[in-house]
């Protein structure tokens, strides 16, 4: 087990009957306030309608940011940046999922900053000081409303960074937003809170049996929710236990003490910033294809995994049949199409991918080099469920 630090967290309103002590801690930062949206689905779940009546019984002010769109990029933040300068701008919230609030921890490190924030991206500087901002979660997936972590787009060049910057002052998780999620919205979502947690689990750390065990008992309960909301068994409970789960994924304790894997979201990143696909989309597809790959070297590991999944002790063979037919049953796919050679497509993809993570190979628990990387990509593009264009 290795040294570690866990930094501060967020303060958490897990309920949307928490609206207006959410307000009161927006309260604590000033009186003008940046709220940030992507689409008008926060006024068909209510979000809108609830915070801003809140915000107004305080007798506060807010300006607003419309647009974010999925894979965000950073012309929006600048945007975001320029009102807030302009405006006076105290705070800034985020309503609405991963890429919302994604865009509110750019802005937010970018307002005091005096270069071009896109510079905390390219490495050229890191974050020194930050406005301070909040996070409202209409959907379920990225676990942005507790993690260090930020991913920004420019072009098709999508980078992620980590500090505790990045971290929220307070989040509101806006469970009745997610009751007007479809089934078809929410279990993609689920993947990518499912494949947080086997990059924390799949490391090479020794003696971290303890957070092995929380890894493998956290899988259990997503794939055990996943299929409650596919079946609409307690779909609300099951839905709540989920937007749970997508917290304990991200927050920091299964990741304290070992060195975590990261290869499934490197992977992911350059293809949905070549491809524009949503990342839940995409961690779907790489999660299986790279797990394909790496169970047949990594066994014992996986097999865990599996039985932790499944319910039954079976080899990584047999799992990987296993989590086939898992993705049929919740209707997510490990395969795509595109226009062009898909080989040719799968290298110049591998080739991107390793000039960005700046080493030969990515990954930790198994490095993988730019040949496996184009291996794992070829076997993504190569089916019809789905296309890329």
């Amino acid at each position: 087990m290795q040294d570690f630090i866990l930094g501060s967290r967020p303060e958490i309103y897990f309920g949307s009957g928490y609206v207006k002590d959410m307000v009161s801690a927006l309260g604590r930062y000033g009186n003008r306030f940046l709220l940030v949206f992507g689409k008008k689905s926060v006024f068909e779940n209510g979000a809108y309608g609830r915070i801003t009546s809140a915000i107004k019984e305080k007798n506060l002010e807010w300006e607003e940011l419309w647009g974010v769109e999925p894979n965000p990029q950073v012309g929006k933040v600048r945007e975001g940046i320029d009102l807030v300068r302009r405006k006076g701008i105290d705070c800034v919230l985020g309503i609405g999922g991963g890429s919302v609030l994604d865009t509110v921890k750019a802005i937010a490190v970018g307002v005091p900053y005096h270069g071009d924030v896109w510079d905390f991206f390219s490495g050229k500087s890191k974050p020194k000081e930050m406005l301070p901002y909040g996070c409202v979660v209409t959907t379920v997936g990225s676990g942005s409303e507790v993690s260090r972590g930020c991913v920004l787009s420019n072009g098709d060049i999508k980078r992620s960074q980590s500090h505790d910057f990045f971290r929220p002052k307070f989040s509101l998780v806006d469970l009745k937003a997610m009751e007007c999620l479809s089934t078809d919205q929410i279990l993609p979502g689920c993947m990518d809170i499912l494949v947080h947690v086997t990059e924390r689990y799949f490391s090479d750390t020794p003696h971290i049996e303890y957070t092995d065990a929380l890894c493998l008992v956290t899988v259990k309960h997503i794939v055990r929710n996943m299929k409650r909301i596919k079946r609409h068994e307690e779909w609300e409970e099951a839905v709540k236990e989920i937007a749970y789960l997508s917290i304990i994924a991200q927050e920091g304790y299964l990741a304290s003490g070992r060195r975590t894997d990261g290869a499934c979201h490197q992977l992911e990143h350059v293809l949905s910033g070549v491809y524009g696909v949503s990342h839940t989309v995409g961690i779907a597809l790489v999660f299986f294809n790279w797990a394909r790959k790496v169970s047949a070297y990594k066994r014992e590991k996986f097999e865990k995994l599996f039985e932790s999944m499944f319910g039954k002790e079976v080899e990584a063979e047999e799992g990987i049949k296993l989590l086939s037919a898992f993705y049929d049953e919740m209707g997510l796919t490990c395969q795509y199409g595109i226009k062009g050679d898909p080989k040719k497509a799968a290298q110049n993809l591998a080739e991107v991918c390793v000039e960005e993570c700046g080493r030969s190979t990515v990954g930790n628990f198994m490095e993988l080099d730019q040949e496996t990387i184009a291996g794992i990509y070829a076997e993504c593009l190569k089916g019809n469920g789905g296309r890329f264009e």
